[in-house]
């Protein structure tokens, strides 16, 4: 039991990072959607999604992650748009 709770505990460690991030990011994205607004540019841009898939898959360092990656970051792309049209 030992051996689960110091991996549970390295997950919260994790857990909190990427809160902290999640943050940072949807913060960045709001702004993003303040500029667009202002610019009158639509919030989606397909092909920018699509390349930042392509680059990011090109780069990423475990093949057997990457699906989960690309749905992780899919749903994050959904919610960034989400913030950007408030």
């Amino acid at each position: 039991m030992n051996k689960l709770n110091d991996l549970r505990s390295k997950i919260q460690e994790i857990d909190n990072e990427l809160i902290d991030l999640f943050i940072k990011r949807m913060n960045i994205s709001k702004q993003i959607g303040e500029v667009k607004k202002e610019n009158n540019m639509p919030i989606e841009v397909k092909e920018r999604e699509k390349e930042l898939i392509k680059t990011y898959k090109e780069n990423f360092p475990d093949d057997s992650m990457w699906p989960y990656f690309k749905r992780l970051f899919q749903e994050i792309l959904k919610l960034s748009k989400e913030i950007q049209n408030e």
